[in-house]
């Protein structure tokens, strides 16, 4: 951890959980990504920081984490490489981070959900990502903790429209799919 993460105060379990995110390798992802998804390196090294803070919010904190667009796409393609998943989930955070890929497109409730979430996370977001060596990623002149919800053509890091629900029971997990996507609005 660097010296500007003593500025938050973490207990002993958490310090060992950012120790363990933070050494986490994750190569084969940034790898994919440069090459496969047209990511320059120094963007891939930027969002992996702030991927590896977003992972320790999810494990350490009780509400919903709403990753950025590109926080997403790093997690996609991370989950996507099945076995380093697994081995993530067991030997670094302790159990399997589940993604539920809705939160946000059940309709507009659901969508003002997301903005308050991610807005939420934003500020959390400011006190983690010393650990991690994270920076918000500054966009058309604007943080993207600003343009929540409302810079799609721009391109930028608005929310992404899923999230980490953690532990999900069984009950819980059924009631969140019990609430389908409103199909009628893509068309």
């Amino acid at each position: 951890m660097t010296q500007t993460a003593t500025a938050t105060r973490l207990d002993i379990k958490q310090s060992e959980l950012a120790q363990k995110i933070s050494s986490m390798n994750l190569e084969p992802v940034i790898f994919k990504l440069v090459h496969e998804c047209d990511w320059t390196l120094e963007k891939a090294l930027l969002v992996e920081a702030q991927y590896k803070t977003f992972l320790f919010m999810t494990l350490t904190l009780s509400e919903a984490v709403v990753p950025t667009q590109d926080i997403d796409e790093m997690w996609h393609n991370h989950i996507l490489d099945t076995r380093l998943y697994a081995l993530h989930c067991k030997e670094v955070f302790g159990r399997f981070i589940d993604h539920f890929p809705y939160f946000g497109v059940r309709g507009g409730n659901d969508a003002q959900l997301l903005k308050e979430s991610y807005k939420d996370t934003v500020q959390k977001f400011r006190k983690y990502a010393p650990i991690f060596g994270a920076v918000l990623i500054n966009l058309h002149g604007t943080e993207s903790s600003l343009c929540v919800g409302s810079c799609a053509e721009h391109g930028c890091n608005s929310p992404s429209p899923s999230c980490c629900d953690g532990d999900v029971s069984p009950a819980t997990a059924m009631e969140l799919y019990s609430v389908r996507p409103n199909i009628a609005m893509l068309g």
